[in-house]
C-alpha cells in the first residue's frame, strides 16, 4: 500500500496499514538484513511502533508507516 496518499485522519486506512504490518512475518528479518541492525532491535522497534498503545496516538500519520514500508519494500 502506498502510504503517501494516506490522510492522517483516515483511521480506517491507517488501521488497515497497521494490521498489514502487524501480520507481516518477513519484514523484521528483511529490514535487519538490509540495515545491518540486529533482528532483536528491529523486533523491538516494530513492537514499539505497531503493537504498543501510545497515549498521544490520536492521529495516525504516514510518518509512522512510510519508513517501515520503504525499508521492507526496498529489498
Amino acid at each position: 500500500m502506498d502510504t503517501r496518499a494516506l490522510d492522517p485522519y483516515d483511521f480506517d486506512a491507517a488501521a488497515y496499514v497497521y494490521e498489514t504490518i502487524r501480520q507481516t512475518q518477513t519484514d523484521v528479518v528483511a529490514i535487519a538484513f538490509y540495515t545491518g541492525m540486529r533482528v532483536s532491535w528491529i523486533a523491538r522497534i516494530k513492537a514499539h511502533l505497531f503493537y504498543r498503545t501510545h497515549r498521544l496516538a490520536r492521529i495516525i500519520h504516514e510518518s509512522q508507516t512510510r519508513p517501515w514500508d520503504s525499508l521492507h519494500n526496498a529489498l
